[in-house]
């Protein structure tokens, strides 16, 4: 993930090395506490755009699999975040 760092003029990676699980993203959505939800093939990833941090998220915390689909993802009317993944049995 490539974000553009204003002060610093130019874009900045956030990857493996900075926290983010896999660098396969299918999803990015903005929740209202200026965080941004990422869904990958290793789970579920909130990036806090202030501290410049993730915490993630897998079947162990009660996802329904670490797979998520690629495009499978919206914000509702009620500004809920909605990922659609694979259920693993």
């Amino acid at each position: 993930m490539f974000c553009y760092d204003i002060k610093l003029k130019k874009l900045v990676k956030y990857g493996f090395t900075e926290g983010l699980p896999n660098e396969v993203i299918y999803g990015i959505l903005e929740d209202d506490n200026d965080c941004l939800w990422i869904s990958t093939n290793q789970g579920l990833s909130q990036f806090n755009i202030g501290t410049k941090t993730f915490k993630n998220f897998t079947q162990s915390d009660g996802l329904q699999s670490n797979e998520f689909n690629y495009m499978s993802y919206t914000k509702t009317s009620t500004n809920e975040l909605v990922f659609g993944g694979a259920l693993m049995a």
